[in-house]
């Protein structure tokens, strides 16, 4: 139930991720239709022994679904029901927010989703590596996740009034260009100086473009 309330706040609230939508959790037992207790119930024989009913119902398995509540219309949906952005969204989330986690390795979290959720993760990821010393390997190609986080070391540099748990330093993060040449794979570092900007260039441009299309 405490990660369940963990997770809402961030997929909820307007200053994290605004998905749209809370977790529930179902949880249900499946009785045998063939046990004592089912025949029971259908021929209408149930006995007042509620000590013995109880006993073997929880004999039964527990079972649990998650499911996604609509945050207008309180409408319940299956995670294959929804889009792939919030579907792909949800367990990175979970997983991140969750005490026994040590290190995520997730590919692209920003698939399908609005920008302004991408920046939400960059707080989330944020905000574990602060809470708990999580490691997060993340392979993106999100420039909006990346300037957040470049964002919260500059403010926290600054002495800007951020939340205490988004107050990271260039130390918590590392930036690796991958690339493929003729040899294989490359891997260019790109470092970060204390005020959240980059000491080097980007191969090839990438957030360059930026500023091509502007002006």
């Amino acid at each position: 139930d405490g990660l369940v309330k963990k997770v809402n706040n961030w997929l909820e609230d307007p200053d994290k991720l605004n998905t749209g939508y809370g977790l529930k959790v179902r949880r249900s037992r499946e009785v045998d239709m063939n046990s004592p207790l089912a025949i029971a119930i259908q021929q209408g024989t149930l006995t007042s022994d509620i000590s013995d009913i109880k006993k073997e119902f929880l004999s039964f398995p527990e079972q649990r679904k998650v499911r996604l509540i609509d945050a207008l219309t309180r409408q319940e949906y299956a995670l294959h029901d929804l889009g792939v952005g919030i579907s792909q969204l949800t367990p990175v989330v979970i997983t991140a927010l969750m005490q026994s986690t040590k290190m995520l390795v997730v590919e692209q979290p920003e698939l399908h989703i609005h920008p302004q959720v991408q920046v939400g993760l960059g707080d989330l990821f944020a905000s574990q590596i602060k809470e708990r010393d999580s490691l997060f390997l993340i392979e993106t190609h999100s420039e909006h996740l990346i300037l957040r986080l470049l964002r919260r070391i500059r403010e926290a540099y600054e002495g800007e009034p951020v939340p205490e748990e988004l107050r990271i330093s260039h130390n918590d993060i590392s930036i690796i260009y991958v690339e493929n040449n003729e040899t294989g794979v490359s891997l260019t570092p790109i470092g970060v100086d204390e005020t959240g900007e980059f000491t080097a260039r980007w191969p090839k441009g990438f957030f360059d473009e930026r500023a091509e299309e502007l002006f």
